[in-house]
């Protein structure tokens, strides 16, 4: 019998003997609902409108499941039957009182069903709806598995029969939550748009909970400093709040790289008090400073400054985790002094994420541990979870040293990310990152940078949510649950899908989220294995109910998309010519002309479309030997050589993961030929370029002559051609790369900005 065929057996007497985390044994079952017979469901006489709204939930749910609708009354007797009382009703005080020795965390809720009666209740208005959407799940299998109707999992029951049980819930971790876009297939529902309730059905409580009186709040974002010091508004009067540059210089200019000074006590306080008014507007809406988070992230680049006080705190590993956590701290002091109980979230991530071996955390803050793949920062390996102490050493000390030193810990992971047209199988990750989490006694919470590709991804939605509320279940019997609900008849199909992209996940060595990496994870047999089980749910397309095909088709679709991409990456890695070019762009105009149909909107968050097709695109698009009349944009990333490989020439230098690699040592040239069309003339070049840690010089080939323009290039400095070398059909720009030793890269980044006249 196989793992998914098990699952749903366990599921389904789920549903129908009940599930039992509980105090009281079975007892009787209460005939809740029969078509002859219905209960009533009860509310408080004054009832608020969250009382109200939780009753409307569980009266509009089951209507749908069991075509009863259960009449709704608000009075204070507690001698109505057979009955659900909802809220602060009188009838509820017992229940309350025992869930309050159960746990102190503010979302908890209980639940029971006792003879005729059933009671639910929580000390907050979210967690009482958190307690019905519990009560529906554990009693009829109703899920909500992709926001709007069509993702709701309601299924069609004659009666519903319910046995004697207490159940009471607590959340492993207060602050809950990921990114959901609001916008949706269905943007209605129960006076929310879709996308935010799908929020509050999974126990979402930051940024906005149901009631916004039980938000965990969060002020700022993960790059927060631009946001309380805008250097447009400060640099000016304040050049020494900003980051010294090596020319002795104060960066006074939003452009890639700036950032705060490390050392500026002034600055900090400026900083708390551009905070204090978010921190007391939310206070204003019902939320206490214990509820209250300020992020204090650098800007989301590299961390620097190059004055005396701030380059002593660099640590001996070459990052500037010392440094910044010193402004943090510098935050945490002064905040302490007007509102001590909002704690300080210290982002660690990028060039600033390893232990500190300088500074240590002041009182007040907590620590916010990201899953950044990079190198020289937490080196989070994504093929295991991000605390696993073999593949991910580096991010698990780390964790450990937050822990055992600050206030709180929490993460943010990236379990809907990298490439939106593909599966990002995150199972085991996510159940590992939650289990890690809750090991610390001072766990705060959990959060995730997940873009909405429901087409792909959604069971790392699914999963993560569950795990944030109960890290101690069992991830692959939640997946196999998802999939039961979500395909229906086509549940093992969906569940040896997903399992075979996981597995596959799981057998490599590394993988750090690139597009790169596509063709390598999703090879040609996983992609023909995948397709058999994908192309086996069609025929069964025509058994399903509505709201179960629109969610089948949309995970087929979504494969061919993947299928496309794969293809496009496999050719932008490995192919070198123009056919290869051409087809990568063929791919790329039809998966955009799919997400922009109404149901590729929703699949793939639209909005983030562009951007990511715009990685491959901008290194493709213009024709490099037939540049048209006008303005013309090329370049990006020169991972496996961009776009730029098909047409440059190299001498000591090949492409690689990152960009382009000296090889042998020494220096490293490329030729990249520019020519416009048939009777124009290059009559503008700008470049960009990012030579990482290589010594590159730029020349420009124009008449034959070789023209040295600018040495050794800064990442990111933009270097505009002199008029006197355009002007002509064809030229020729040339980078000369110098590195220490072999295998260094020359080359990672190119951007080049053309006018053709």
């Amino acid at each position: 019998m196989s793992f998914f065929v098990r699952t749903c057996m366990k599921s389904l007497l789920l549903i129908v003997i009940g599930f039992t985390v509980s105090v009281m044994p079975a007892a009787t079952a209460l005939e809740l609902i029969r078509k002859t017979s219905s209960a009533t469901i009860v509310i408080p006489a004054e009832a608020g409108p969250y009382e109200k709204f939780a009753a409307e939930e569980l009266q509009t749910l089951l209507l749908k499941s069991t075509g009863v609708a259960l009449p709704i009354v608000a009075d204070n007797s507690q001698e109505i039957t057979p009955a659900i009382f909802i809220g602060a009703h009188p009838a509820n005080a017992a229940l309350a009182a025992k869930l309050n020795e159960f746990s102190t965390r503010y979302d908890r809720f209980a639940w029971e069903c006792k003879n005729d009666r059933i009671f639910i209740t929580a000390p907050s208005n979210s967690a009482l709806s958190y307690a019905v959407w519990d009560f529906l799940e554990k009693t009829t299998g109703i899920d909500f598995l992709i926001p709007g109707e069509m993702g709701a999992y309601i299924p069609r029951l004659d009666e519903l029969n319910i046995n004697d049980r207490t159940v009471l819930e607590a959340p492993a971790f207060d602050f809950r939550s990921y990114s959901i876009n609001a916008d949706s297939y269905n943007p209605d529902e129960h006076g929310f748009n879709a996308g935010e309730m799908f929020r509050f059905r999974n126990r979402f409580n930051m940024w906005r909970a149901l009631d916004p009186a039980d938000t965990y709040g969060w002020l700022g974002s993960g790059h927060s400093y631009n946001h309380f010091l805008p250097i447009t508004r400060y640099a000016a009067e304040h050049p020494e709040w900003f980051n010294l540059q090596a020319d002795g210089s104060r960066k006074t200019t939003p452009e890639n790289g700036w950032q705060l000074c490390l050392t500026n006590a002034e600055s900090a306080r400026e900083f708390i008090q551009n905070a204090i008014p978010e921190i007391e507007g939310m206070k204003a809406r019902g939320i206490p400073e214990e509820r209250i988070l300020l992020c204090a992230g650098a800007n989301d680049t590299v961390a620097w400054c190059l004055c005396e006080p701030c380059q002593a705190l660099r640590d001996p590993d070459g990052t500037w985790s010392s440094a910044v956590l010193n402004y943090t701290n510098l935050l945490a002091r002064e905040l302490a002094k007007t509102h001590p109980k909002v704690n300080v979230l210290h982002y660690v991530y990028s060039d600033y994420g390893r232990i500190p071996s300088k500074v240590a955390p002041a009182p007040g803050v907590a620590a916010c541990i990201t899953s950044w793949t990079a190198d020289g920062s937490l080196a989070v390996n994504h093929t295991a979870s991000m605390f696993d102490p073999v593949k991910n050493a580096i991010c698990k000390a780390v964790g450990d040293y937050f822990a055992a030193h600050c206030q709180g810990i929490m993460n943010y992971g990236y379990y809907g990310h990298y490439s939106i047209f593909v599966p990002f199988p995150m199972v085991r990750q996510i159940a590992g990152d939650m289990r890690g989490l809750a090991a610390y006694s001072n766990v705060t919470g959990s959060l995730s940078e997940t873009h909405n590709m429901w087409a792909t991804q959604s069971p790392n939605f699914y999963i993560h949510a569950k795990m944030m509320w109960d890290p101690s279940q069992d991830e692959y019997e939640l997946l196999a649950n998802y999939c039961r609900k979500y395909f229906g008849p086509a549940g093992e199909l969906g569940f040896r899908y997903f399992d075979l992209l996981q597995q596959r996940m799981n057998s490599l060595d590394r993988m750090i989220g690139t597009t790169a990496e596509l063709p390598a994870f999703l090879d040609r047999d996983v992609l023909a294995r995948c397709r058999s089980l994908i192309d086996a749910m069609k025929p069964m397309l025509a058994e399903m109910d509505e709201a179960t095909r629109f969610r089948t088709q949309m995970v087929i679709d979504g494969f061919c998309l993947t299928e496309k991409f794969v293809e496009a990456m496999e050719l932008f890695n490995w192919g070198n010519d123009i056919a290869s070019r051409n087809k990568i762009l063929e791919n790329i105009a039809w998966i955009e002309n799919y997400c922009q149909s109404p149901v590729g909107r929703f699949a793939f968050e639209y909005p983030m479309v562009e951007g990511e097709l715009n990685q491959i695109r901008m290194g493709l698009q213009a024709d490099l030997l037939n540049l048209p009349e006008g303005n013309s944009r090329f370049g990006g990333s020169l991972m496996w050589g961009g776009g730029v490989k098909f047409y440059a020439v190299t001498d000591n230098m090949r492409p690689d993961m990152w960009g382009y690699l000296v090889p042998a040592g020494g220096t490293g040239t490329l030729k990249l030929p520019l020519q416009a069309a048939a009777g124009r003339r290059i009559t503008g070049l700008n470049i960009w370029c990012v030579p990482d840690k290589a010594e590159t010089d730029l020349y420009v080939v124009a008449d034959g002559t070789e023209h040295l323009v600018a040495q050794k290039l800064d990442n990111y400095r933009q270097v505009s051609i002199p008029a006197e070398l355009l002007g002509c059909n064809r030229l020729e720009v040339v980078f000369k790369s110098k590195v220490e030793q072999a295998n260094q890269y020359g080359l990672c980044g190119l951007n080049l900005e053309m006018e053709v006249r």
